[in-house]
């Protein structure tokens, strides 16, 4: 049974599967009382590198799918999932654009932690 509202939240971010799965799937746990996100990080990571142009999402969705993206980024280069020092160089970068948004995440997060 799926239940609208619930206090437990539980987000999971996805990097191996690739286009085994959608974007988001979700899951309601009955017993915990809990609902499960698990996101597709590379799916996010290719919405991202087209600014999510091809979807309609609100703020805190195109959070979760930025720190996704961040997530899967440092899979690659953790697991060594690149070809070359090039693409390597190009993972890096890409790394340090997102920065920027995950400071402003934090920062908001912050903010609201403060109220």
């Amino acid at each position: 049974m799926y239940k609208d509202k619930t206090e437990n939240i539980e987000v999971y971010f996805i990097c191996y599967k690739k286009e085994e799965m959608e974007l988001v799937e979700t899951y309601y746990d009955e017993v915990l009382d809990t609902h499960c996100w698990y996101i597709n990080g590379y799916l996010a990571y290719r919405y991202w590198k087209k600014d999510f142009k091809d979807l309609k999402i609100g703020e805190l969705s195109k959070n979760l799918l930025i720190v996704a993206t961040s997530r899967y980024i440092l899979y690659l280069i953790e697991n060594k999932k690149y070809k070359n020092k090039n693409e390597l160089k190009e993972l890096l970068n890409e790394l340090a654009k997102i920065d920027k948004f995950l400071k402003k995440i934090i920062d908001e997060n912050n903010y609201l932690l403060n109220l």
